[in-house]
């Protein structure tokens, strides 16, 4: 942020905001994310992080989960949840 340069940045979102941030981060082109969003589901609760170089954002962490496996939770997915609309 302009206002913070340097500072950190705290961001929960959906899956296709993930996956924009994470097109936005790496630079990626659309058949390269594509490809990456046909592989992979991001897991609720799931962190991803990046982490800011001299020249840009360098992935750390995707879709990650072992903080969940650690609580003895199971991750779950939009498709595993069975929810009536509100």
């Amino acid at each position: 942020r302009q206002d913070h340069p340097g500072g950190r940045v705290l961001l929960f979102a959906h899956e296709a905001t993930v996956y924009l941030i994470r097109s936005l981060a790496e630079q990626l082109g659309e058949e390269e994310l594509m490809t990456i969003a046909r592989e992979t589901t991001i897991a609720n609760c799931s962190i991803s992080t990046w982490r800011r170089t001299g020249d840009g954002l360098r992935p750390e962490l995707f879709n990650a989960v072992d903080h969940l496996h650690r609580e003895g939770a199971q991750p779950t997915k939009q498709e595993d949840v069975d929810a009536e609309p509100v």
